[in-house]
């Protein structure tokens, strides 16, 4: 067997957009730099920071050639930055890091070798786990599904990949790109569009990535324009693939992007939904068992999670109207891996 040198594997371009990431930005830079897979292009994105960024950024650059900086003066948002980095690329694949998370040192490593060995696949993300200040221990999360038939039907609904943690070959991210149109879920669009185009994604389950949370992430700086973000891309979807349009409110409860009081017909007719276009949408691929067994504790998963944000929302009096609904979220728990997959969430809450 011919030995493989550092020359003949293929460059990996890992994407950071970073804007005021001066707290944790050190941690997220250093990850990748120690990764275990050395010939990578790190394009970092100063979006116009006010803090101390570009000052650390231009620290390690000369520590480290293989660091890049493009500087944006004035802040330009998430999605052009990507954009901008992905046009940037030279690398065959390119990889995704967000600059307030951290990285596993063998992440880039175990992605490129699964790509290598697996050249139907085009893109790659993983399991993760959550970093929480002062949390004495991390909760590991397990994708929603690892093939890429399942990940197709798990987009119809939600976003099919941990953004930041995936590894795409370099076309594909450069054919693609993000929309502008959806600036607060660009990651459920760009995801969904290449699962309907034919480009075969895959999620590894093992934890090769730490998802910060705190106060200034993104994510929970605009909650409400994420939630409306992802109920439009979810009606593209179901729209282009089924001919099906739902009405605004039972489309935002499949979706579980509700809030306050939900009335019982609506919920019922969300789960009725969910399950006509599971049982069409496994009548049109040729879904494996082992897919078909992703797809059907993704439903399960789904339609647990709208019970219980149901039963949260409003006042008393309407949560005592669907309390009739007990049996049936009773049935569902004891189908396998749904207790579970609860018992992980509950413990992501502390």
């Amino acid at each position: 067997m011919p030995t493989i040198t550092n020359e003949s594997k293929p460059l990996v371009s890992v994407i950071m957009p970073c804007y005021n990431a001066t707290s944790y930005l050190k941690e997220a830079i250093e990850s990748i730099i120690e990764q275990t897979y050395k010939k990578l292009e790190i394009i970092v994105i100063n979006d116009g920071s006010t803090d101390n960024t570009l000052s650390i950024l231009k620290e390690y650059t000369r520590m480290d050639s293989r660091l890049k900086i493009i500087n944006q003066t004035s802040n330009q948002g998430l999605v052009s930055s990507l954009n901008l980095g992905i046009g940037k690329a030279t690398g065959d694949y390119i990889a995704r890091m967000d600059a307030d998370d951290v990285s596993i040192l063998n992440r880039i490593e175990r992605q490129i070798n699964f790509l290598q060995l697996n050249p139907d696949i085009d893109a790659v993300s993983c399991g993760f786990y959550y970093i929480k200040t002062n949390q004495k221990h991390s909760v590991s999360v397990k994708p929603k599904g690892t093939l890429p038939l399942s990940l197709k039907f798990i987009s119809l609904l939600a976003t099919p990949m941990a953004h930041a943690s995936v590894m795409c070959k370099s076309e594909v991210f450069k054919t693609f790109a993000y929309d502008t149109n959806f600036i607060h879920s660009e990651d459920y669009d760009i995801f969904s569009r290449m699962a309907f185009s034919g480009i075969r994604l895959f999620n590894k389950v093992e934890p090769l990535y730490g998802i910060r949370i705190h106060e200034g992430r993104v994510s929970n700086l605009y909650e409400e324009e994420q939630i409306q973000s992802h109920i439009r891309i979810s009606e593209k979807n179901l729209l282009a693939y089924f001919g099906l349009q739902l009405p605004k409110h039972i489309h935002s409860i499949l979706v579980n992007r509700f809030t306050g009081i939900v009335q019982k017909q609506d919920l019922l007719a969300a789960l009725d939904v969910m399950q006509i276009i599971k049982n069409d949408y496994l009548n049109r691929e040729l879904c494996g068992q082992y897919e078909k067994v992703e797809i059907e504790r993704f439903v399960n998963e789904q339609k647990a999670d709208i019970l219980i944000q149901a039963m949260k929302n409003g006042p008393l009096l309407s949560k005592l109207k669907l309390f009739s609904l007990i049996p049936t979220f009773l049935l569902l728990i004891l189908k396998p891996g749904i207790l579970k997959y609860l018992w992980i969430k509950l413990s992501m809450k502390f």
